[in-house]
C-alpha cells in the first residue's frame, strides 16, 4: 500500500535505530535496511499500517513512493501503470494543477483519519453515497446504503460539503452544462500534454515539478480507482509531499527496501 508521507510521521518518532528519515528533495519517507534492526516498533506505531516486516531479511520494509522514478522524472509506477487514467501526479502549491484544485479550491480531496493528528499527505475524494432500498426494493432517494457517520469517523466533519459538492457538480453536467470538477475527477483531459517548464526543473508524467532553490516544491498525487464516469469520484486520493521535509544530516543511503 502506498504511503502516506506523513508531516508528523509517527514511524519515523518510534524508531529506536534512527533508521527511518524524510528525503529533503521530496519529502518521501523511506527506510535505511543497514540501519534497521527489526525491532518493528515502526509497525505498531503507524496509525494506517503501511509497514510491514521482511521475514527472510528481518527488516520493516514499506512503499518507497518510487523515488528512484521520480529522480529520473518518471511517475511512480502505480501512477503511470493505472489503465484508468485516475492517477496522476502534481504539485499541490501550483494553482493550475488538478491537486491543488481538488484539496484547496473544490475541498473535495481530503485526509484520512485527520483525528490521528499525524498529517497524512494522502487526501482522498469520499465515495458517493448508494440509494438505499426501500421495503418494496424500490429505490429510496431519501436513505442511503452507507452511514454518512462513517464516512465522518474516516473523512472528518468536511465530508458532508464535499458530497454536496461533488453532487452539485454531477447535476450540472447531467444538466447540459460544464464542470470543472467533474472534468478532473473523470480524467477527461488526460492526454493534454505537460506544460513547458524551465530548464533545471523536473516533470512527472503530465505534471511539472518545478525545482525552487534546490528543491522540489510540495508535490502531490491524484490515486484510486473508478468504475465509470458517474463512479469516477468514488475511491480516489491525492497525495503530496509535505514542507519541511527533512534529511538526517550525514546519513548515508544505505539500503532502500521495494514494495511490489
Amino acid at each position: 500500500m502506498i504511503c502516506m508521507n506523513c508531516s508528523k510521521p509517527a514511524c519515523l518518532e518510534a524508531c529506536p535505530r534512527d533508521s527511518i528519515y524524510r528525503r529533503e528533495e521530496d519529502g518521501v519517507i523511506l527506510i535505511d535496511e543497514e540501519r534497521c534492526h527489526g525491532y518493528r516498533f515502526c509497525m505498531e506505531a503507524c496509525p494506517y499500517k503501511r509497514i510491514y516486516f521482511n521475514e527472510q531479511r528481518v527488516v520493516a520494509q514499506k512503499c518507497i513512493s518510487c523515488f528512484p522514478r521520480l529522480e529520473n522524472g518518471v511517475a511512480p509506477a502505480c501512477v503511470r501503470q493505472c489503465p484508468g487514467r485516475v492517477r496522476h501526479l502534481g504539485h499541490i502549491d501550483d494553482p493550475d494543477s488538478s491537486i491543488h484544485k481538488l484539496v484547496r479550491k473544490w475541498k473535495v480531496a481530503l485526509p484520512l483519519r485527520p483525528d490521528f493528528e499525524v498529517e497524512p499527505n494522502v487526501f482522498y475524494v469520499p465515495p458517493m453515497l448508494p440509494t438505499a432500498f426501500d421495503e418494496n426494493g424500490e429505490f429510496d432517494e431519501e436513505a442511503s446504503r452507507m452511514p454518512i457517520e462513517e464516512l465522518r469517523d474516516l473523512f472528518g466533519p468536511g465530508v458532508d460539503q464535499a458530497l454536496a459538492t461533488i453532487a452539485s457538480e454531477r447535476d450540472k453536467v447531467a444538466a447540459g452544462g460544464h464542470s470543472e470538477l467533474m472534468d478532473m475527477l473523470i480524467a477527461h483531459d488526460w492526454k493534454r500534454p505537460a506544460r513547458t517548464v524551465p530548464r533545471g526543473s523536473r516533470h512527472v508524467g503530465s505534471a511539472p515539478a518545478a525545482l525552487a532553490g534546490g528543491r522540489l516544491t510540495p508535490m502531490a498525487a491524484l490515486l484510486g480507482t473508478a468504475s465509470d464516469h458517474r463512479r469516477a469520484a468514488a475511491s480516489r486520493c491525492a497525495v503530496r509531499a509535505p514542507r519541511g521535509a527533512v534529511r538526517v544530516p550525514g546519513r548515508r543511503a544505505g539500503r532502500i527496501g521495494s514494495q511490489r
